[in-house]
């Protein structure tokens, strides 16, 4: 493994003993390793790049004949190019998302928003006319709320499509998100090395989770805080809001977030109970989480 992380291992090398085993003999001597007591040790590379090492062990062999070797190789350039067309090919549809998320509001600004803000504006010439007739002022007036509100909730959906918070950090973008809606945020985050599709997929779930804070909880203050505790990464959105979140069916797009924590492997939890305020907690290790396990780097 020195080899490999200094990058001295550049072809398949033979009779390594392996320490694991040998580690595992020590602590039990009656331990069963099948035999196994040797490896040869292959770097998968790909055009000079290192992307993993294949160890391949056999009961009772100390040694590989060269053609063997070889053989290795062979397969362990092909398991690297494999890697690498898998690499590129989530690359690509990473970007085609993104092209697509940008089209979607592109759209919805041009169109959607545009008709619902001149719904807004002829509900209130509407209203202004009919002044003398109360039962009609009243109903266009509700007309009048109801785009307001129709207009503000595209505003911030059409905000979460873009990709233009892409740079920020988990907990700038989701202040932003906060501060946009008109909430109170109260900010607690340790600086984390983020990966990036967990870093996107973390702020997506926050928003969410803001979101339905404004829409529901009737509380116009947020708690977003992120932390590592016990070697998790642990994102918390929380208000002090009516709670009963998950009484409310179709209420909470708990579906949706919860799709998004399981396509990276998190635990999504939702604590809402009534007239207590709703706590949103997504858990990943930070092995999955973190750039090269480094979850403590300051900015």
């Amino acid at each position: 493994m020195n080899r490999y992380d200094e990058d001295r291992l550049t072809e398949a090398v033979q009779s390594i003993r392996c320490a694991r085993l040998t580690d595992a003999k020590k602590l039990n001597p009656t331990a069963n390793t099948e035999g196994l007591t040797h490896h040869a040790s292959v770097p998968l590379t790909v055009r000079g790049a290192k992307v993993g090492l294949l160890n391949l062990a056999t009961p009772g062999m100390r040694e590989f004949r060269n053609d063997e070797l070889l053989l290795l190789e062979s397969v362990a350039y092909q398991i690297g190019a494999t890697v690498e067309r898998i690499r590129l090919y989530n690359k690509q549809s990473e970007m085609l998302i993104t092209k697509e998320r940008t089209r979607l509001a592109r759209d919805l600004h041009d169109s959607v928003k545009q008709k619902l803000f001149a719904l807004s504006l002829t509900a209130k010439g509407v209203e202004s006319l009919s002044k003398d007739v109360p039962t009609i002022q009243e109903a266009v007036s509700d007309i009048n709320t109801l785009s307001q509100e129709a207009l503000f909730e595209m505003q911030s959906l059409i905000w979460q499509l873009r990709p233009e918070h892409e740079e920020d950090s988990v907990c700038e973008a989701l202040e932003k998100q906060a501060l946009r809606l008109g909430l109170k945020p109260h900010v607690q985050c340790v600086c984390i090395s983020l990966n990036e599709p967990v870093q996107q997929t973390f702020i997506k779930i926050g928003q969410e989770a803001i979101f339905n804070t404004y829409k529901h909880s009737e509380s116009n203050a947020v708690k977003i805080e992120l932390k590592t505790h016990d070697e998790i990464v642990v994102l918390t959105i929380e208000d002090e809001g009516v709670g009963g979140a998950l009484t409310t069916p179709g209420r909470f797009g708990m579906k949706s977030m919860q799709e998004r924590a399981t396509q990276i492997g998190a635990t999504l939890s939702v604590d809402s109970p009534t007239h207590e305020g709703t706590k949103v907690e997504v858990r990943l290790h930070k092995e999955v989480a973190c750039i090269e396990n480094d979850c403590f780097t300051r900015g």
